[in-house]
């Protein structure tokens, strides 16, 4: 199922990698715009060059040959993941740097996978999300509940020599000692 909309940034215009394809190939790296529109929502798409031509470039006079060059291009540069699933091929975009584009496909729809393209199970991606998901798990159980020094710390109490507040005990005891002093004063 194509996408009905994409955003097309002209960050592509600086992409090292896309440059790179540029100069094994001009018609491949003016072809990756074109392709963008047809991932779906979690950044995967067919990768038969048969069916892009007949989707993608159909009034184009671009040969399959073209386009699965094009493809071999995407791949060996990173642009996108080359994997198969029951004898069929597909391609898919790193998650993180389609939905960085893509802002405006919603974050629930992200996390929960309805995509016709099964996901590829190889992405290296993967390894770096795991390897990731391990070190927080890491930390998290290595984390301790340490009480703040604040809450431990007291503050000291400066009480008043002059006057009485009855509605503190301490002002009490302050009040009864002021009382012993001027006694002793006028003694």
């Amino acid at each position: 199922m194509m996408a009905r909309k994409r955003y097309v940034t002209t960050d592509m215009s600086s992409d090292e990698s896309l440059a790179a394809i540029a100069e094994e190939s001009p018609i491949a790296a003016l072809m990756w715009p074109w392709f963008i529109p047809n991932f779906d929502d979690w950044g995967r798409m067919v990768a038969s060059a048969v069916q892009i031509k007949l989707d993608v470039f159909p009034g184009f006079p671009y040969k399959a040959a073209d386009i699965e060059q094009a493809i071999q291009l995407y791949a060996k540069h990173s642009l996108v993941h080359l994997y198969e699933v029951d004898g069929r091929r597909y391609m898919a975009i790193e998650p993180e740097k389609f939905y960085k584009y893509q802002p405006y496909i919603h974050h629930s729809k992200r996390n929960e996978d309805r995509s016709l393209i099964p996901a590829p199970t190889d992405a290296p991606w993967l390894d770096s999300r795991e390897e990731s998901r391990e070190i927080a798990k890491g930390r998290a159980k290595s984390r301790e509940i340490v009480p703040s020094p604040s809450a431990a710390t007291v503050v000291p109490r400066v009480v008043s020599t002059t006057a009485t507040d009855t509605s503190r005990p301490d002002s009490n005891e302050a009040a009864a000692v002021n009382e012993e002093k001027a006694t002793d004063r006028n003694g």
